[in-house]
């Protein structure tokens, strides 16, 4: 199983004009039913700053999310939870065998307002269906090759190192689509698949440069975290996906002059 690093690696950020995002991806272990190692981790994340509603929804579809409020002893957290790795894995891992894509770590520059893509994990093969739980109603539908990912855009505030960031999981699926997309400059061809927006789970968030989000699967596995937060790891065993997004860098009025 991966190893949980001791936070992104620290860089220089030059442009100041960019929202920066430092994501992160754990993949661990899924634990039996009566271990409670995971969940007292979870006392270290506030749940509460998400909408009441939405974190209701989200739970329900098998996902939970807040603000970290120690990182440091979180990533120690889960490091003891994390199982050693071994060579096979290692081995496996370099190879880019059996292994997700989306694992380690990324560097994310925004803009303001504009939509990022994050894959939360490797595009299915085949048809599978995709399954939402919203209030009394399971919601569900055959897609074909399934891509899960959150669309992510950041907003300024009028508070100095303050962002509102937007976090909306979708689905994208089937075959790719030329589009015309016109922007101030020119008129270009564009090819995207079919999306399933996710709207009702949609997390909006105030966050201060410096704080770190983390979104994971409850456990046990169900819902949608079931097939968009978990995968088979190398050694085909099933393991989660734990998400850590922090805040890197937020550009004030004078950086963007």
């Amino acid at each position: 199983m991966q190893k949980v690093s001791s936070g992104p690696t620290q860089t220089h950020l030059t442009n100041k004009k960019r929202l920066v995002l430092e994501v992160e991806f754990v993949k661990l272990p899924i634990f039996s039913a009566d271990s409670d190692a995971l969940e007292d981790s979870w006392q270290r994340v506030d749940e509460t700053r998400l909408d009441p509603e939405v974190r209701h929804r989200l739970i329900a579809n098998g996902i939970r999310a807040g603000i970290v409020l120690d990182v440091h002893q979180f990533r120690q957290d889960l490091q003891g939870l994390s199982a050693e790795e071994d060579v096979l894995d290692t081995f496996l891992n370099q190879a880019s065998i059996a292994s997700s894509a989306t694992q380690g770590e990324q560097r994310i520059p925004m803009r303001y307002g504009r939509r990022y893509e994050l894959p939360v994990c490797n595009p299915g093969e085949g048809e599978q269906v995709t399954l939402l739980q919203l209030e009394d109603e399971t919601i569900g539908r055959t897609l074909t090759g399934a891509q899960y990912l959150l669309a992510m855009t950041g907003r300024e505030t009028s508070i100095a190192e303050q962002i509102q960031l937007r976090v909306r999981p979708e689905v994208q699926y089937g075959e790719s689509k030329p589009k015309f997309v016109t922007s101030d400059t020119a008129l270009r061809i564009d090819s995207r698949r079919e999306a399933w927006s996710i709207e009702p789970l949609e997390m909006e968030l105030t966050l201060q440069e410096g704080e770190t989000i983390t979104i994971a699967p409850t456990l046990p596995l169900k819902g949608l975290a079931k097939q968009m937060l978990s995968n088979a790891g190398p050694d085909q065993q099933t393991q989660q996906t734990i998400i850590l997004i922090h805040v890197a860098q937020v550009p004030t009025a004078i950086d963007q002059l």
